[in-house]
């Protein structure tokens, strides 16, 4: 056994409704033949040991007229085909695309069966061998913090990203998907969050408050999800002005223990 077969996770989900009260979001992760899902909102810290392990974040774009059951949702069934259908390809340079294409396409059968417009952005991070690989669509953020500095790896929101939402019929998964490869670094930490949590974390020249976000996940190591969705949910969302975040909020944060 390597050591990266015996590295050891430390993963905090927390996720909140919003202001209007309508979940959007959904979240989970994957961890050989365990898997942890979006449930009732609640944050949760969990622990892993070795790989492969596969977490994701999604924001609906739409929302369907269901409330008693939310989980028909774009989001939730693009989380659920990723992380119980696709969950080895995701790791496979050969069968990624073909993944991608899968994810989309759950997301357009749903809206057919449904009979509803259906579409949702994307994260998602997985940790096997000697790298993270990282995938999104459309506009949930994807932060990766290595040696003390935030980076953000993903696009700023911008209205062209309507078009690379899961659930496009017009374009396949391969077309919209972004993905790249980083080394695996112990002590790392890479967080998935929905717009919800970023918006009100960027300033206004488009920068995320990098000083914030690392308070933040320094400040509660145990769950710095559930605080991210808190602080997020209490910030003036544009900058100065009195409008605090309306949207819903879901932050799962990964970190990879120094050993």
């Amino acid at each position: 056994m390597n050591e990266y077969e015996k590295i050891r996770l430390s993963i905090s989900c927390a996720s909140n409704p919003g202001m209007d009260g309508i979940t959007r979001d959904d979240y989970g992760f994957r961890h050989g033949e365990r898997i942890v899902l979006y449930e009732n909102s609640l944050p949760s810290c969990h622990e892993a040991t070795g790989i492969p392990f596969l977490a994701c974040a999604a924001d609906s774009q739409t929302q369907i007229q269901r409330p008693h059951n939310p989980q028909e949702d774009a989001a939730p069934a693009a989380v659920w085909h990723l992380l119980y259908e696709q969950y080895e390809n995701y790791f496979d340079d050969d069968l990624k695309y073909h993944m991608a294409d899968a994810v989309n396409e759950s997301v357009i059968r749903q809206a057919a069966y449904l009979g509803h417009d259906l579409s949702a952005s994307l994260a998602a991070v997985g940790i096997c061998d000697k790298y993270v690989r990282t995938m999104y669509f459309g506009n949930c953020s994807i932060l990766h913090i290595h040696e003390g500095k935030l980076n953000r790896l993903t696009p700023l929101k911008m209205s062209n990203f309507n078009s690379t939402y899961v659930g496009n019929d017009m374009l396949s998964g391969r077309q919209m998907a972004v993905f790249h490869d980083y080394p695996l670094c112990k002590g790392d930490t890479w967080i998935l969050a929905s717009d919800g949590v970023t918006d009100p974390l960027t300033d206004l020249d488009y920068e995320l408050d990098d000083d914030m976000i690392m308070h933040i996940v320094k400040s509660n190591p145990l769950n710095c999800a559930q605080l991210l969705v808190k602080v997020s949910g209490e910030t003036y969302d544009p900058c100065y002005t009195r409008n605090l975040c309306r949207d819903s909020r879901t932050a799962v944060v990964i970190h990879i223990e120094e050993t």
